[in-house]
């Protein structure tokens, strides 16, 4: 079955209604429930606590083989190649729904950690100007372990941000290549710095405790966290020897892959 999205120019996505038949009031409860009325309108803000409260719901009441997510479309589109230097930033407020933003990139931070979603991952995140939306990550990463896969606090860009809301599941931006999801790093391109980690006064340099907490990540099994601490050390500017001992780290030259 190919993605469907309600889209009339579209000619490469699924059409339901030409290959089923449907009852006379299918039509209404797909515009309604499935969100294909919505196009090119604004993502609406949620409140945080409604988000983390149906978040936390469902992943505690999570089964394998449930029935989220059966039916979902998308925008047939190839993945976004630009580098995120050319990409211009922009918010959740500025994003609208059923719609391509191919030269755009979003910086979102996770709150919760994610939980399994059907075919994807969900979790919960903010844009700097404090708006709430789910992220959804369809693709291998479903196979991962979700524990350690963007935990709380995780800075990520997605570039060619694509959203989708409906009545059941909500709004949600969606991740449909790898390509397109980027871990940021402290000191990197595009990492807010009201969301930068507090250095410890009394520590050697920002390289060093950066270093460390790589280790403490590596040897807790969040190899993820520590391959992005460890990036993070090498972007403060570290001595000549205390670069070679990071990019010797066991996660630094052998990452786990998968965690990613």
């Amino acid at each position: 079955m190919r993605n469907m999205h309600w889209d009339p120019s579209d000619t490469q996505s699924y059409k339901l209604r030409e290959y089923l038949p449907l009852p006379g009031n299918f039509e209404t409860v797909m515009n309604e429930s499935y969100g294909m009325h919505n196009q090119g309108q604004n993502v609406k803000p949620v409140p945080k606590a409604d988000l983390v409260a149906e978040h936390k719901s469902k992943s505690a009441t999570y089964t394998p083989g449930g029935n989220e997510n059966i039916l979902w479309y998308s925008k047939h589109a190839v993945p976004c190649s630009a580098p995120l230097s050319s990409l211009r930033r922009v918010f959740i407020k500025d994003l609208k729904l059923g719609t391509d933003h191919r030269d755009a990139v979003a910086v979102l931070r996770t709150i919760l950690s994610p939980r399994r979603f059907g075919d994807a991952l969900q979790t919960v995140v903010e844009d700097e100007q404090g708006t709430f939306v789910y992220l959804r990550i369809y693709g291998p990463v479903v196979g991962a372990y979700v524990d350690h896969f963007l935990p709380e606090g995780s800075v990520v860009a997605v570039k060619a941000p694509w959203c989708q809301s409906n009545q059941i599941h909500g709004t949600a931006v969606i991740v449909h290549y790898l390509t397109d999801f980027v871990r940021l790093a402290q000191g990197g391109v595009l990492y807010p710095t009201k969301w930068n980690l507090s250095v410890p006064p009394l520590a050697p340099s920002a390289s060093e405790w950066f270093k460390d907490e790589g280790n403490k990540a590596y040897k807790s099994g969040r190899c993820q966290t520590a391959v992005v601490r460890y990036t993070e050390a090498l972007n403060f500017k570290p001595n000549e020897s205390l670069e070679i001992t990071i990019l010797f780290q066991p996660s630094a030259s052998q990452p786990c892959i998968w965690s990613f």
